[in-house]
């Protein structure tokens, strides 16, 4: 193996491929990345086997062709390097590789590289069932909902991020926690039949995507999915899943069909006291009082570090005053950070009812539906 790389272009890559190497791991294998470079292309490759990421880039200087899953130090080395190009040189007999810049030179252990897990050809998922995206589409939606998805590692569902389609054209994006619940709905104006699907993808797949996506409207990303695998396809990237197995609960009688009080207040102003709210807010649960009283809204605060007590005049309100319920500051702040209008809406049903903030919007032609909805806190005082 023999070939020429610019520095900062090999770092780019690198950095999104490494998302892939698994935090814990007892084969050694898996926390290398694979370079195979053949007659006119350099491959990188990590793999975790829940999330694979793969780079090809058919423009670098090739000299040799070889294959090799070199340690994860690699990444930062390249990022540490002196020169504008590098060299990366392999004696094919012993896995040796050589990486040299400037004045600098590294000499590594390599692995056999066919024992690297293996990663689905392309000739094969261009088979499957397959959809587009706009790439900022995407990255908008995922915003709105991946913050809902759980980290509890023993129930594996709500770890993912449920995307449904009907065949109305009707497309379902879902995420939960169990204490709070995020539905993006768009209904696309076709008057051709779409298949329906149901597909439970990790929400940590969707996550290293979204931060690789420019919120750019020129470009796609195309997904390719069967049984238990999903592709998902940007720029010269390509992102490999294992998708999760299961019914995802369903959801459509959680949202209240009316409401008790309704309210729409400015965003922004709304935030900033809630995270004045929060310096006092307390436990796990950052728990604080919302009471609604004509045309304002109140917060009180009440922990070991002292209390605080502030309210918000309201642009509108509607129903009836709100004697009291108790929610989490932080379930409370997260939408407000992902909803760019200048107003919220949000609507509740009584002490011990859903919270839900709501968002409808029409954009590029799509009708867009957007709920947020978050459970009350139950103590002994308010159950």
């Amino acid at each position: 193996m023999l070939l020429t790389v610019q520095q900062d272009k090999l770092c780019m890559y690198l950095s999104v491929v490494e998302k892939a190497l698994p935090v814990k791991t007892t084969l050694p294998i898996l926390r290398g990345l694979l370079l195979d470079v053949g007659d006119d292309y350099l491959r990188l490759c990590a793999n975790n086997l829940e999330l694979g990421i793969q780079v090809i880039d058919q423009d670098v200087g090739i000299k040799e062709k070889g294959s090799v899953v070199l340690p994860d130090k690699i990444v930062d080395i390249v990022r540490q390097l002196p020169g504008d190009t590098v060299e990366i040189k392999m004696d094919n007999n012993n896995l040796r590789v050589e990486i040299s810049s400037e004045n600098s030179f590294f000499n590594l252990y390599g692995m056999d590289a066919l024992e690297f897990p293996h990663f689905t050809e392309e000739a094969q998922w261009r088979e499957w069932d397959g959809l587009s995206f706009i790439a900022a589409d995407l990255k908008e939606i995922i915003k709105k909902v991946i913050f809902a998805v759980s980290h509890d590692e023993g129930r594996p569902l709500f770890r993912a991020v449920c995307l449904n389609f009907e065949e109305s054209g009707k497309m379902t994006v879902i995420a939960t926690d169990t204490y709070r619940l995020t539905r993006f709905q768009r209904f696309y104006r076709s008057t051709a039949a779409l298949k329906p699907l149901s597909l439970l993808i990790p929400g940590r797949t969707l996550n290293e995507i979204m931060k690789i996506i420019e919120d750019t409207d020129s470009e796609e990303i195309k997904c390719f999915f069967k049984e238990n695998e999903i592709i998902l396809k940007y720029r010269c990237f390509t992102f490999s899943s294992r998708l999760i197995e299961g019914k995802f609960p369903d959801i459509d009688g959680v949202f209240p069909n009316s409401f008790k009080t309704r309210i729409k207040a400015a965003r922004r102003d709304l935030e900033k006291l809630l995270q004045r709210a929060m310096l006092l807010s307390s436990g796990q649960n950052q728990m604080i009082m919302l009471q609604i009283k004509e045309n304002y809204l109140q917060v009180h605060v009440s922990s070991d570090s002292g209390k605080m007590n502030e309210q918000l005049s309201l642009s509108e309100k509607e129903g009836d005053d709100l004697e009291g319920i108790l929610l989490n500051a932080r379930y409370l702040i997260e939408p407000l950070r992902i909803i760019g209008e200048e107003d919220v809406i949000i609507e509740f049903n009584g002490p011990l009812g859903p919270c839900v903030f709501c968002l409808d919007q029409q954009k590029d032609g799509f009708d867009n539906i957007y709920r947020y909805l978050v459970l009350p806190i139950k103590t002994e005082k308010h159950t």
